[in-house]
């Protein structure tokens, strides 16, 4: 019966420590006053050693330390052991070899002896330098989107374009000044409202759902639009693109809307157009007055030869 409950602890404590090898947890063992650490298993690999080489003290570890974190693990031992706080913390080690820097987490908690006195230290430490070092490319992605958003946003606020951000659902997420002014409408009036809601077009939106459907874009050049009730006074003209914004697997989550107004252009188009008629109609007209001046030349030349 012993020999069985022996062996079923010695299983359990197999298993525990193949969890904790998993897990990249390592339990340790401070003898308090005493300075030495004591685990079961090697402490080298954590600390980026060859086998046997580490010296098993609390000292020893501490001259691993990164030097701007010592002091943070210092006070934290000294709350742990002489205020019975428990020991949460997060520090960065130094491996001789290659002078990498890793990160460990270290927990613990102090057993008290019959006294009441701390008289060991009993710990688990992590190394999470894969979790620090996907935080930290988390952190300089995002610094980056954050860059790239104020860039974007001041282009867009400076471009002459009319834009306007939608969702799925033709909701406003983001418009421009411009856009907002040629709507004659704040932005404050725009962003959250469906598109629709407020300019509604059947004929617009069956083209705004068929980019959706699709993730193709549709442009259109010199497009006339009516502003206002007088057309004598209110018709412009428009380059007018819709663009799907697309998500990384290619699914369709919004759409971009630019609008360029042209209408300057396409009344100086007319007045080039207009002075080429006129051109054109003066060189008709004075072809016609060199033919009669040619005939009446002839006639006069005709006339003096009789």
């Amino acid at each position: 019966k012993h020999a069985e409950t022996e062996n079923a602890f010695r299983h359990r404590e197999e298993q525990y420590r193949l969890a904790m090898r998993a897990a990249r947890m390592h339990g340790w063992e401070l003898k308090i006053g005493t300075g030495i650490l004591e685990s079961p298993e090697p402490f080298e690999p954590y600390f980026g050693l060859s086998p046997d080489t580490f010296k098993g003290t609390i000292e020893a570890l501490q001259e691993l330390v990164y030097p701007e974190d010592l002091p943070r693990l210092r006070k934290a031992l000294s709350r742990c052991i002489e205020k019975g706080k428990d020991l949460d913390i997060e520090h960065r080690i130094v491996w001789p070899k290659d002078h990498s820097i890793h990160w460990l987490r270290q927990i613990g908690a102090v057993l008290l002896d019959d006294n009441g006195r701390p008289y060991r230290l009993l710990g688990i430490l992590t190394d999470i330098t894969g979790e620090k070092n996907l935080e930290q490319e988390r952190k300089r992605l995002s610094g980056e989107l954050h860059h790239e958003k104020d860039m974007l946003d001041v282009l867009m606020e400076h471009t002459h374009a009319h834009l306007a951000y939608l969702d799925r659902h033709f909701t406003f997420l983001k418009v421009n000044d411009a856009y907002a002014n040629g709507c004659g409408k704040t932005k404050e009036e725009l962003i959250g409202k469906r598109h629709f809601d407020l300019f509604p077009s059947a004929e617009n939106k069956r083209i705004f759902t068929r980019v959706l459907r699709t993730g193709k874009p549709v442009s259109f050049m010199d497009k006339p639009f009516l502003l206002g009730n007088d057309p004598r006074h209110a018709l412009t003209y428009w380059n007018w693109t819709l663009e799907p914004i697309k998500d990384h697997d290619g699914t369709v989550k919004g759409l971009v809307i630019s609008l360029i107004d042209i209408t300057e252009l396409k009344m100086h188009q007319k007045e080039i157009q207009k002075l080429n008629h006129n051109l054109i109609q003066y060189a008709a007209e004075l072809k016609a007055a060199n033919a009669e001046l040619e005939a009446f030349c002839y006639s006069v030349s005709h006339d003096l030869r009789a």
